[in-house]
């Protein structure tokens, strides 16, 4: 008597084996993406800041860079208070 595979769990399986693999590529892929970011935001954290104002439209090269920003003038001042976990 022979036995006969059953069809509908090894197809699960092998499915989920595939996108398992798929989603280890991807990984892979993903890092030599993430080693260039970190990379990029390594140069940039040595830049000198920028005028605020000057970064729009911002491209890849100022991603993470420090910036400065003066108020001419002042609309109007509010104080405001935070509240605490408790509700004080």
């Amino acid at each position: 008597m022979s036995r006969r595979l059953p069809l509908v769990p090894t197809l699960i399986v092998a499915l989920a084996a595939l996108l398992m693999v798929r989603l280890g590529v991807w990984q892979l892929h993903r890092l030599h993406e993430k080693e260039a970011l970190i990379a990029r935001f390594a140069a940039n954290l040595h830049q000198p800041p920028a005028p605020f104002a000057a970064l729009a439209p911002i491209g890849e090269d100022r991603l993470y860079r420090r910036a400065t920003a003066t108020c001419a003038t002042v609309r109007s001042w509010r104080g405001e208070a935070g509240r605490g976990a408790d509700g004080t």
